[in-house]
């Protein structure tokens, strides 16, 4: 296998793995839970800091769940979305009052100028998309999609297998992928399209799918009714992650009322970095990191 192929079979076949980290000990809606919280934090927050401090969280929860090799991988496919963001809005947005460069020209754009206002915000939105993939990277990565299947088992099955398989479904394509680009360069001549391949492995994925819904039917999944499966019992990691979810949204309800972490774009950039500021953005790092603290389940 090519060394492009390898990479981007590891780059598609990241996925769950417990490693027995304090997010994989909780139950899978907990940790779906403190994902949420988190996204809330996102959503209602541009300063800077609060967004330091949510990577901050996730980067320790990712080493405590040893999922470091994956969150690498999901923040290299953010980058290019990153540096797209912060190039283009300088470009988009005519706001701000410090000119940088004046009258530049392009024959698509027109005419506009760069201002500081639009560099500044372009590289926070750049680095608030940056935070969102890392807070879904490790959703990702410590969310057990057999437990969600056992969740959504109880309201809809249908949904339930849907779902799982095509989380499933994502490592065996890139396999396929990988196959294919072996397969292509071991080929005399001129290699087929790059179109050729897709449609290649897009019809290879139907089969898949079609020969995976002949079994499942088989198999009585097509009679399967929803079924109210009693809820394994809470453990110190589910009481310790709800309590930090809760505590992130009783922070978040309480800066928003307080007016912490205000951030301005334009007219003028202003960011406020007064020490209650820096309290709660550092209170956000520590209450969503908290978890943390608890040891992996190996380690007892």
């Amino acid at each position: 296998m090519s060394r492009t192929a390898d990479t981007a079979a590891r780059v598609l076949s990241f996925g769950y793995r417990d490693r027995g980290g304090p997010l994989q000990q909780a139950r899978a809606t907990t940790v779906v839970g403190w994902c949420v919280a988190l996204g809330l934090v996102l959503a209602l927050f541009m300063n800077p800091l609060v967004l330091a401090a949510v990577l901050l969280a996730v980067a320790v929860m990712a080493w405590r769940c040893r999922v470091i090799p994956e969150m690498l991988v999901a923040l290299a496919i953010s980058l290019p979305v990153t540096i797209l963001i912060a190039l283009v809005n300088p470009i988009a947005s005519q706001q701000g009052v410090t000119v940088w460069v004046a009258g530049i020209h392009l024959p698509v754009f027109g005419t506009f100028d760069i201002t500081q206002e639009a560099v500044f915000y372009g590289l926070v939105l750049g680095l608030r998309s940056a935070a969102i993939f890392a807070v879904c990277a490790l959703y990702v990565c410590t969310v057990s999609p057999d437990e969600l299947l056992r969740v959504l088992r109880r309201y809809s099955v249908r949904s339930a297998i849907t779902a799982s398989l095509a989380v499933r479904f994502v490592p065996t394509l890139a396999r396929d992928g990988a196959n294919l680009a072996t397969a292509r360069a071991c080929r005399p001549g001129a290699p087929p399209s790059t179109g050729a391949v897709v449609r290649a492995a897009f019809a290879r994925s139907l089969e898949r799918a079609g020969d995976a819904a002949l079994a499942l039917e088989t198999r009585g999944f097509a009679l399967a009714r929803p079924m109210r499966v009693a809820p394994a019992a809470r453990t110190l990691a589910d009481r310790v992650v709800a309590a930090c979810s809760i505590g992130l949204v009783a922070l978040v309800i309480a800066g928003t009322a307080a007016g912490l972490a205000r951030f301005t774009a334009y007219p003028l950039t202003s960011t406020a970095t007064a020490p209650r500021d820096l309290a709660f953005a550092a209170a956000i790092a520590i209450v969503a990191a908290l978890p943390a603290v608890l040891p992996r389940r190996y380690e007892r």
